[in-house]
């Protein structure tokens, strides 16, 4: 009998997605003292992950705005301006699959 046994499921042989989403994500000020810079810093829940940050003008809601992806086994980025007003957020994606948001905090 070709194929699967009788009572036991067929291997997933889909890539697998990020083991989960990024852990301590938090907003810091990146600029000099009279200008200053957003910066986003997380820690990898999955090494071999890129990051995708994004930002919303509100803290209740997913990202309304994409904003860049990093490549895996990066754990900061600067946003190379004042964001003050908008909230920055952080997820992994790994094989077209994705982890929910994850709330950094708010710009600077």
């Amino acid at each position: 009998m070709a194929g699967a046994a009788a009572g036991t499921a067929a291997a997933d042989s889909s890539p697998p997605g990020p083991t989960g989403p990024p852990t301590n994500a938090s907003t810091y000020n990146a600029g000099d003292e009279g200008d200053p810079e957003t910066g986003v810093q997380w820690t990898n829940a999955d090494p071999l992950a890129y990051t995708g940050i994004g930002f919303s003008t509100s803290e209740s809601t997913d990202p309304t705005g994409s904003f860049d992806v990093v490549s895996p086994g990066i754990t900061s980025f600067e946003t190379g301006d004042a964001t003050v007003g908008r909230f920055w957020y952080v997820r992994h994606q790994r094989n077209g699959q994705f982890t929910v948001w994850v709330l950094a905090g708010a710009g600077f």
